[in-house]
């Protein structure tokens, strides 16, 4: 087994990341390491998905846990090694604690690590900031809109 964290600490509520991840067609505005992606039906535990890496094969997915506004997981298969894509949101007085993580298990996740574990490392990372980018722009944009206006 093999398996790469990246957390970050966000100021934006969990709602604004929830409302990112879930919008599935739009995953590759903050992981720059999707080409593309779709799910099939809403976004709960079962629904079934394909993305598109930059670089690599189209990669079939399912969501195999999902806690509203909290958490979800979705896995791919590979020959004899599984996949496992982990999102948690924890809130932290007015700001939240994001984590994402990558596992490779089964009898060939060494071979996979060999092939995959530099990219997925390389785009973890990356998709973790631009993720927490985009979800403070939106949150200072709704903030903005909210506040009155002084003539």
């Amino acid at each position: 087994m093999w398996s790469i964290e990246e957390t970050i600490v966000i100021d934006a509520p969990a709602e604004i990341v929830w409302e990112l991840w879930t919008d599935v067609e739009h995953w590759n505005v903050w992981d720059h390491g999707i080409a593309w992606s779709r799910i099939e039906g809403a976004f709960e535990k079962g629904a079934h998905g394909v993305l598109k890496p930059k670089s690599g094969p189209k990669s079939k997915f399912t969501l195999v846990e999902v806690q509203k506004g909290k958490r979800f997981k979705d896995i791919s298969r590979l020959p004899l090694c599984t996949i496992e894509f982990d999102h948690q949101l924890t809130p932290e007085q007015g700001r939240v604690r994001v984590t994402h993580s990558i596992s490779l298990v089964g009898p060939l996740s060494f071979l996979f690590t060999r092939i995959l574990g530099k990219q997925f490392s390389h785009d973890l990372a990356a998709a973790v900031k631009t993720l927490a980018s985009l979800a403070e722009q939106r949150h200072s944009q709704h903030a903005a809109i909210q506040e009155p206006v002084l003539t």
